[in-house]
């Protein structure tokens, strides 16, 4: 997932993750890369972990993982985010996604859960990247932080 839509266009090549990875990558018509479903996915199927968070002095620490930084927006959302014990954000299926369909979130929900949940927290960068394909896609002359990319999700100005 990124924070933000992408103006790159890219090669349609389809990136290969690991044979347990319920998802892969691949160009996305809606934006940039998206995260699609390798097989028929029914209602609360594990995706795998979306966030990973630790506390340190009162202040939640949040790394995104691959499968965050290319899944993208949507209002009608097929994927949900949900807070373990760990205090890891795991992503699940909402409803039955189609082999090779696109999985999506809303950006704005997942703010919500944040602030909820981890409040006051901070994402680092980088990113935990496992794909060698995927690890610097993005990141070439971006004036656009993740802070700003941030605050414009919350503040509802994300488009």
């Amino acid at each position: 997932m990124l924070f933000r839509k992408l103006k790159t266009p890219l090669s349609p090549v389809c990136v290969v993750t690991k044979d347990e990875t319920p998802y892969y990558f691949k160009s996305s018509v809606v934006e940039g890369i998206g995260v699609f479903a390798k097989q028929d996915l029914r209602p609360d199927h594990h995706l795998g972990v979306f966030l990973h968070c630790s506390t340190c002095d009162g202040l939640s620490r949040i790394v995104r993982d691959e499968l965050c930084r290319f899944m993208n927006h949507s209002d009608r959302e097929n994927v949900k985010l949900v807070v373990q014990p760990d205090k890891n954000v795991h992503a699940y299926a909402i409803e039955d996604v189609s082999k090779d369909s696109e999985m999506f979130i809303d950006y704005q929900q997942t703010m919500k859960m944040l602030m909820k949940n981890h409040f006051p927290f901070t994402i680092d960068d980088p990113v935990r990247i496992r794909t060698h394909k995927l690890r610097n896609f993005g990141r070439k002359n971006s004036k656009v932080t993740l802070l700003d990319e941030l605050r414009d999700i919350h503040n509802g100005k994300w488009q």
